[in-house]
């Protein structure tokens, strides 16, 4: 036999073990790479991909319960197996942020968790703010069936009905309706947020295409628009007084509480 293949052959039965080892961690740390996960039923899958967009410096994400990631100020990347999980990122000074996200094999899902603060500070607005404020303030309304509030893109219109948030699909030619508006390829009027209270005011979030400001009762609060999934609340404050709030740029909106006026960053 050939003396270096014999040597080969020698060094080969000498470090099977070691060298199957070094084998699994190269195809383990490629497979990890190319994006593959192992599974349920310790099955081999390709994973895909969540990217949470501007999380806050310090924020901790949680998937499935478990770490997964701490924010630097900007987006971040967590792969995951197909099917749905539940995802939670809380921040520092915000109330925590959760949602039942559907991840798909070999894909990004981008997501834009809503950062609403504990304690929102009050401030008071000054002449002609004031005054140009307090008008826009009475002039404001709920919207109804015939001004609806339009929200998706341009494919979904949000009003008021007797004391309810409801939401239907917007006749924008070439709309793509999102999916809580129809079940079985039949889209009907969905009941957003039904409160006992009184509701005052209904706006969109500035900058957001699926988050109301909600003013009932005596609170004002924070909802996402889709109410399938576990619907994200945070209240901007609680114990006011018939609050109504309206845009005022796009971090601030304006509020009216019984007889003060002020803004609130959001």
């Amino acid at each position: 036999m050939n003396p270096t293949l014999k040597r080969i052959r020698s060094f080969a039965r000498r470090y099977a073990p070691l060298l199957i080892i070094a084998l699994l961690i190269v195809v383990f740390t490629a497979g990890y790479v190319l994006g593959f996960r192992v599974g349920p039923g310790l099955t081999v899958v390709r994973a895909g991909t969540l990217v949470l967009t501007n999380i806050p410096t310090d924020a901790v994400v949680y998937a499935d319960e478990a770490k997964r990631a701490v924010g630097h100020g900007t987006d971040v990347r967590i792969a995951l197996v197909p099917g749905n999980h539940s995802i939670i990122v809380d921040s520092v000074g915000n109330h925590p942020w959760s949602d039942l996200v559907p991840v798909t094999a070999g894909t990004d899902l981008r997501i834009s968790p809503v950062f609403v603060p504990v304690t929102a500070d009050r401030s008071s607005l000054e002449e002609p703010a004031r005054t140009e404020a307090t008008k826009a303030l009475a002039a404001a309304l709920l919207p109804d069936a015939t001004h609806p509030i339009v929200m998706e893109n341009g494919c979904a219109n949000v009003f008021v009905s007797n004391n309810r948030v409801v939401a239907t699909v917007a006749t924008s030619t070439g709309c793509t309706p999102p999916p809580y508006l129809c079940v079985g390829g039949t889209c009907a009027t969905t009941v957003i947020f039904a409160p006992i209270a009184k509701l005052h005011s209904v706006i969109a979030y500035p900058g957001r295409q699926d988050v109301l400001i909600i003013g009932y009762g005596t609170t004002l609060a924070v909802f996402e628009l889709n109410p399938l999934k576990p619907q994200f609340f945070a209240p901007l404050f609680n114990g006011g007084l018939a609050p109504v709030a309206i845009p005022w740029d796009a971090g601030t909106i304006v509020v009216r509480d019984d007889n003060r006026t002020f803004t609130l960053p959001i």
